[in-house]
């Protein structure tokens, strides 16, 4: 069950030539699929609770984590990211910050709000680890189409 969350990946044709907009898909892929598919939501909660409690396993995360950084790699290397930021360590930030706000919208608006609030979070990341005049080749909301949640009630 917990694998069910890498399905995401799945749906970004990017994935073949990896890059910053990769990433930006996959949060807004992982986002939608946490509001539109059980299995995926299902996967996450198994994640988060087994990743906090007595015996945490981290692989979920360093997946992620991998994931990133094996997009985030070849982006500074075409000067897309700052060549000074530390890739890995940019790539546990995401992750972290993607799971505490997916948690939050979860608990504050039922994820009603998360493609906001992982807009949001490109919105601030991007001008801080994109140098200028890359800033445009890049779409804090993401490139991919994805179909509208299901009606709620």
């Amino acid at each position: 069950m917990m694998d069910e969350q890498f399905q995401v990946a799945e749906g970004v044709p990017a994935i073949e030539n990896p890059g910053l907009q990769t990433v930006i898909d996959l949060t807004h892929q992982m986002a939608h699929g946490l509001r539109t598919n059980v299995r995926i939501r299902a996967g996450i909660r198994l994640v988060i609770e087994f990743g906090s409690f007595t015996h945490p396993d981290p692989t979920p995360y360093d997946s992620w984590i991998d994931t990133c950084r094996d997009c985030l790699t070849p982006a500074q290397e075409r000067g897309d990211i700052h060549p000074t930021l530390d890739v890995q360590a940019l790539s546990t930030l995401l992750v972290g910050a993607f799971t505490g706000i997916q948690v939050t919208s979860h608990v504050r608006t039922r994820r009603d709000d998360l493609h906001t609030r992982v807009t949001d979070l490109w919105n601030f990341l991007l001008p801080t680890i994109v140098p200028p005049h890359r800033m445009p080749h890049f779409h804090p909301t993401g490139t991919l189409q994805l179909s509208p949640p299901p009606p709620t009630g």
